[in-house]
């Protein structure tokens, strides 16, 4: 495995870990900052490192990926990486422009995306130890959430 390619994947198991904590707990800006320049960089580097900054490339690799895991032959799935990571760049935006952040409804909006999406790119798209710690990561959650919706009880 080439650097880069060891770079985005340290990139994106930075921003699952960030997003998992900014969940856990709620209010920390920087937790969500840090978590979408990870994203970025996982981007920037999986497209360099894996993709030749090819889009065909990139789509049929995921589409091949697809395919094994559903049966349906889809490059959708890079199509919505890039969505997601502009939707969380808005939401980002959002969170520093408004004074309280954003609205209780908007919030979980973007935990249950941000969890769709590491349940897809950690668990259902993944395979033997990186799947392992997905399934540990998503467990880590449920445990600090509900913790944290313990103590506010």
């Amino acid at each position: 495995m080439e650097t880069v390619q060891f770079f985005s994947k340290i990139a994106i198991w930075l921003a699952m870990l960030g997003w998992v904590a900014a969940i856990i707990v709620p209010g920390k800006k920087w937790l969500w900052t840090g978590a979408l320049v990870a994203f970025g960089v996982h981007v920037v580097t999986a497209f360099h490192g894996f993709y030749g900054w090819e889009i065909e490339t990139a789509l049929e690799e995921t589409a091949e990926q697809t395919e094994a895991v559903t049966g349906w032959r889809s490059g959708m799935g890079l199509w919505v990486n890039f969505a997601f990571l502009g939707i969380l760049a808005v939401d980002l935006v959002l969170r520093y422009a408004r004074k309280g952040g954003p609205g209780r409804i908007w919030e979980r909006l973007i935990a249950g995306l941000v969890i769709f999406m590491i349940v897809n790119g950690a668990v259902i798209f993944a395979s033997g130890p990186v799947r392992w710690f997905g399934i540990v990561l998503l467990a880590g959650l449920a445990v600090g959430w509900g913790r944290a919706k313990f103590r506010r009880v």
